[in-house]
C-alpha cells in the first residue's frame, strides 16, 4: 500500500508521472485519486510488476522451496523492455530488496518446523519416558506439522545427541554432515577479535552449488542445526566505554569533578 501510494503521489492530476514532482522530490502533496485503469501506463506498469513481484514473493517464501519458481529480478528483466527508463531505475532499486525477504521467511519457517518437532519430541518423553529414537515414533496427536527440509523437500535430519535430540537440515550445500554446526566468524574489531557464530544458509539453487562453492573454496562446511539453536560467543565488554561521551562532545563535562559545567546565559 506504501508504495502504491508512493507511484501515485509521483503522478499529476491526469495520472501521468510528473518527472518535475520526482526530480524535486514533491511527493508529500495529495495522492492521485483516479482509479488504476484511468492511471497513465507507466504509473500503471509500475505497479503491475510490483504487484507480480510480490505476488511470487509468496510463492518463493513456501517450504519446501521451489527452486524452479521465477525470482522477483527476473521478472523485472522480463518487463523492463515495457518501463520507462525511470521506473527501470527504481524498481531495479526495490527489486533486490524485495528478493531478500522469501529467503528470510523461509529461514523462519524451518526454524518454526524444528522447534514444533523438538517441542514433540519433549512431549513425546513427558508421555513415554524417554525421547522417540525417530520422527516416526512420535504420536500423530503429538506433532501436527510434517518437519521437513526446504532443501531437499525430506524430512528435517533427527537424532538422539548426548541424550538430547538434534535437529538440523543439510543446508544449501545438500550435504549430510551429521550434524556438525557450521560455523562461521565475525570481522575483526579493533582489537583484532573475532567471534564464531552460525552462519545462515545462503538458499543456493541445486544446479548452482558446486559453481558456489567452487568459487568459495574457503567457505565453512556443516549442517545448518536448529535445535539446540547454537550458541555463538559472546560479545566483549568495551573496555573503553564513555559514559560521559555526548556530554564531553557538548562540552558540558568538566574534567574534575565530573559534573556539567552551568551554562553562561549572560
Amino acid at each position: 500500500m506504501m508504495f502504491h501510494d508512493s507511484v501515485r503521489r509521483m503522478c499529476d492530476a491526469e495520472g501521468e508521472f510528473s518527472t518535475r514532482q520526482i526530480a524535486t522530490y514533491e511527493f508529500s502533496g495529495p495522492a492521485c485519486p483516479l482509479p488504476i485503469e484511468e492511471l497513465g501506463s507507466t504509473a500503471q506498469r509500475m505497479l503491475y510488476v510490483h504487484q507480480v513481484s510480490l505476488a511470487q514473493g509468496d510463492a518463493l517464501g513456501e517450504i519446501p522451496w521451489d527452486e524452479d519458481l521465477e525470482e522477483m529480478e527476473s521478472i523485472l528483466e522480463r518487463e523492463r523492455n515495457a518501463l520507462s527508463k525511470i521506473t527501470n531505475t527504481m524498481l531495479e532499486v526495490l527489486i533486490p530488496a524485495l528478493d531478500r525477504v522469501p529467503a528470510r521467511v523461509r529461514n523462519f519457517k524451518q526454524e518454526s518446523l524444528a522447534l514444533r518437532l523438538a517441542l514433540a519430541a519433549y512431549l513425546h518423553r513427558d508421555r513415554h519416558g524417554a525421547f522417540p529414537e525417530s520422527i516416526d515414533e512420535i504420536d500423530d496427536d503429538l506433532l501436527s506439522v510434517d518437519p521437513i527440509d526446504a532443501f531437499t523437500g525430506e524430512p528435517l535430519k533427527y537424532t538422539i545427541r548426548d541424550g538430547l535430540p538434534l535437529i538440523y537440515s543439510v543446508g544449501d550445500n545438500r550435504v549430510d554432515n551429521g550434524g556438525m554446526i557450521r560455523w562461521g566468524y565475525t570481522d575483526p574489531d579493533v582489537n583484532g577479535n573475532q567471534r564464531r557464530r552460525q552462519t545462515w544458509p545462503e538458499w543456493w539453487r541445486s544446479e548452482d552449488v558446486d559453481r558456489h562453492l567452487a568459487s568459495n573454496p574457503g567457505s565453512p562446511h556443516g549442517d545448518w542445526v536448529l535445535f539446540p539453536i547454537p550458541v555463538a560467543d559472546p560479545k566483549p565488554i568495551e573496555d573503553d566505554y564513555d559514559p560521559d561521551w555526548d556530554l564531553k562532545q557538548d562540552g558540558m563535562y568538566n574534567e574534575e569533578s565530573g559534573a556539567a559545567s552551568i551554562p553562561d546565559d549572560g
